[in-house]
């Protein structure tokens, strides 16, 4: 039986297999690269042709100069001072060079450069292999301005400013190129944005012109949602739309240009902000590092646009908050105003009463008249608070260790009941007003001192939290009952005109407004097992904008167990 002869598998090439077909090496290094060799002195001695394609030099212009028909500005003489120094002390130097083609045009290319030795092992030169990168550094250049061009229209810019900015750093980049941005107003009709340099004769020929029905570049990219070109040059007439009549004549008379690139500025399928009008001496169609840096930076112009938008629908909508604000301002002006006057004629009458009056009854029904009018004007006074959103007077560094025993030492002076308080040593400053704190710290006290019983115990813990300062206050009593006690004022209702209890809650609203307007938070919460609960955070200066990485925690103290948030 004769044994089959087994099938010969070839083993995979090596770079060593490569290097031996040179010929086929060398083209894929071609296709992929540019190769440039130098003598020692830095002039050209050899070149591929990918380089002659890439810079649009001939060989003839290369060959025996130096690379300086090649820099452009945007690399200063430290930059290739420091390259020389690299690759003269037999180092490999890797970078990214930027440099100007014959046509004026930036590129950019990654760069490796070493030293090159003949078979005796002296150096004889350097030999140089780039890669073009220039669509990646364009899409990081776009990139970049868009950042900057949201930023400062934030801060107040010009969009049409910030745009022509732009399209003078591309015109930089790519001299041949003339842009401007047109916009269609609310009439349909194109009307200029921006423009470096587009000439005058053409801005005044397209101003006003008609989207529906003009035949010229720009106005067709609009109705037909796509980039038109148009070329006035028998070369590109194969690749190009159908030329005008009047977009011919707008070319030869009053832009000099053999064509017209016009990109649209599409906001979304029914509607078109705008074109991006490019004109070009020579009659050509864009290549393709153009159609990418085009169709991206109109791409960029939507967004900045709609951005634009955003900034001024949120401004218009402060403006109303503002203006409603200040409308509620005097209402409620006007409301405390009204209510002072006759609850200062109760108050007085009250007054009277209890003084003249000998009837017991009488008196301990006019003594819960004047009781309940000093309650109510107190509630007119702390309704106040409410009057603004802005913390009252100018914001200062306050440490809260120094301030709560400060306010501690001056409660216990009173003779009220004791609170413990638990801080650590180093200092928590805030920036805040110092008027809203204390009447913030006035109103939580005066909840301690009037709804808590006597044999609760008090304590104020002050802690931090990340970037924040926590302050809590509770007590281990019963804790306020569902709808009794909440931050969002008062709940309880009664019909019973002999229930002397005082509603509760204002106050802590109150409070927490001061602190909201501050840039703090705070929030209340009862337990069944361990009393009533509130907590105030606010940011801390060393560390203010920081993210809080625990921020889900809403407490650094909160007692173990059901905590119930009457309100957030």
């Amino acid at each position: 039986m004769k044994v089959p002869k087994m099938a010969q598998i070839p083993s995979p090439p090596t770079l060593e297999d490569a290097l031996a077909n040179l010929p086929s090496f060398r083209d894929a290094l071609d296709a992929h690269a540019m190769i440039v060799v130098t003598d020692l002195s830095g002039r050209i001695c050899d070149i591929n042709d990918r380089l002659l394609e890439v810079s649009g030099y001939t060989r003839e212009e290369l060959i025996g100069s130096t690379h300086a028909i090649m820099i452009s500005s945007r690399q200063d003489r430290s930059f290739y001072e420091q390259l020389w120094k690299t690759i003269s002390a037999d180092r490999i130097w890797r970078g990214t060079l930027c440099n100007r083609a014959k046509s004026g045009h930036l590129y950019w290319l990654a760069t490796t450069i070493g030293p090159l030795f003949d078979a005796k092992g002296r150096k004889v030169g350097y030999v140089g292999l780039r890669t073009d990168i220039t669509r990646e550094k364009l899409g990081h250049l776009l990139l970049e301005h868009q950042q900057r061009l949201h930023a400062r229209l934030h801060q107040g810019a010009l969009l049409s400013s910030l745009i022509g900015e732009l399209l003078a750093e591309i015109e930089e980049i790519r001299p041949e190129l003339r842009l401007a941005v047109m916009r269609i107003n609310t009439r349909g009709r194109l009307t200029t944005l921006a423009t470096p340099r587009m000439p005058a004769g053409y801005l005044d020929a397209v101003e006003g012109v008609s989207v529906a029905e003009s035949g010229l570049a720009n106005a067709r990219a609009v109705r037909e949602r796509r980039a038109v070109f148009l070329c006035d040059g028998e070369g590109c007439q194969a690749h190009a739309d159908r030329m005008d009549p009047d977009a011919a004549r707008l070319m030869r008379e009053h832009a000099e240009a053999g064509a017209w690139w016009s990109f649209p500025i599409q906001g979304s399928e029914d509607e078109g902000l705008g074109t991006l009008d490019v004109f070009v001496r020579d009659a050509r169609m864009p290549d393709e590092v153009e159609c990418y840096l085009l169709e991206t930076l109109a791409a960029s112009l939507v967004v900045a646009i709609f951005h634009k938008r955003s900034i001024e629908l949120y401004r218009r909508y402060m403006a109303d908050m503002e203006t409603l604000s200040l409308q509620r301002e005097g209402v409620l002006r006007t409301i405390g105003h009204e209510m002072r006057t006759p609850l200062n004629h109760i108050l007085g009458f009250a007054d009277l009463l209890v003084r003249d009056v000998e009837d017991p009854q009488l008196r301990d029904w006019a003594l819960f008249i004047r009781d309940a009018g000093r309650n109510l004007m107190s509630k007119v006074e702390k309704s106040e608070n409410f009057l603004s959103t802005k913390p009252q007077g100018a914001s200062r560094k306050i440490d809260l260790v120094d301030y709560l025993k400060e306010r501690l030492c001056e409660w216990d002076a009173r003779g009220e009941r004791e609170i413990v308080f638990v801080a650590h040593d180093e200092p928590l400053c805030v920036r805040m007003s110092r008027a809203d704190l204390d009447r913030a710290v006035d109103y939580l006290l005066e909840n301690v001192e009037r709804h808590t019983p006597e044999e609760t115990k008090v304590s104020l813990s002050l802690g931090r939290r990340g970037g924040e300062a926590l302050i809590e206050l509770s007590d281990d009593g019963p804790g306020a009952k569902q709808g009794d006690r909440g931050v969002g004022g008062l709940i309880r209702e009664t019909s019973d005109i002999s229930d002397s209890r005082e509603g509760l809650g204002l106050g802590l609203a109150a409070a927490r407004h001061l602190i909201q307007r501050n840039g703090g938070r705070m929030m209340a919460g009862t337990s069944a097992e361990d009393g009533f609960t509130v907590l105030i955070r606010l940011p801390l200066i060393e560390e203010l904008g920081a993210e809080d990485a625990e921020r889900k925690d809403e407490s650094a103290f909160m007692p173990a167990g059901p905590v119930r948030q009457d309100q957030d």
